[in-house]
């Protein structure tokens, strides 16, 4: 298969990187950050939720594919959740709550909104430095979500709220080449894990997903698939 084999080549492919890090170029030290600066953007509170006890938060995470289709998100949940599994954690360092691969941070989240407080339905990115949602494309959420599901995922339609990861390839290609590839799928699950747990802390269901129809989920998202594609999905509901 095609996928051993370029797991072994990743971890046969030999890194030139110095020790000293004065000698790092730029581009292997900046941290780069994707806005819509012509879009209207929705701030988000960072007066966040209380999570509650760390060990019974672990007890009670599951993945659930039922949803009230009568009850919303609140936007106070949503915004806890963002931070926790993707926002910066420090200002002054620019780190996060999840691991990165030499501190190269290649993912960006957008969210398809449907019952979301305080939040028209839409396609959203969320801005992780200035922690809220640019709305960048309105529109029928129901067309939304089934033109990137496959069929056997419709149960993701009746959710409050789709999460998408992207990754932006030449973060961490730039230093760290093919190896770039494997770091960054694995940050993806630290951000999943830290996504799924902090819903759970807020009592609000959710479960990944891998199943998109990628081509038209890169259209909506206006990806082209080489400078950055869809690597996950969460549904988020009650």
């Amino acid at each position: 298969m095609f996928a051993k084999l370029f797991h072994k080549y990743i971890f046969s492919e030999r890194l030139n990187i110095p020790q000293d890090r004065s000698m790092w170029p730029a581009s292997w030290k900046t941290i780069f950050f994707k806005t819509y600066p012509r879009y209207e953007a929705i701030p988000l509170s960072k007066n966040f939720l209380e999570l509650g006890d760390f060990v019974n938060i672990l007890e009670k995470r599951t993945s659930i594919r039922e949803f009230d289709t009568s009850l919303p998100i609140q936007i106070e949940e949503l915004s806890t959740i963002l931070h926790y599994a993707a926002g910066i954690k420090s200002t002054s360092t620019k780190k996060r709550h999840h691991p990165s691969g030499g501190g190269r941070y290649p993912l960006e989240v957008y969210m398809l909104a449907n019952r979301v407080t305080g939040v028209p339905s839409g396609l959203y990115h969320y801005d992780v430095r200035g922690h809220a949602l640019e709305h960048i494309r309105q529109g029928d959420r129901l067309s939304m979500f089934s033109k990137v599901l496959k069929l056997r995922d419709e149960w993701a339609k009746e959710g409050a709220a789709m999460i998408i990861v992207t990754a932006v390839w030449n973060r961490s290609f730039t230093k760290y080449k093919n190896l770039g590839y494997l770091h960054t799928l694995i940050e993806a699950g630290h951000l999943g894990q830290n996504l799924q747990l902090t819903a759970t802390a807020l009592n609000v269901a959710s479960s990944p997903l891998t199943g998109f129809n990628i081509n038209e989920l890169q259209s909506l998202l206006d990806l082209n698939g080489d400078e950055e594609a869809p690597v996950y999905a969460f549904v988020l509901g009650k």
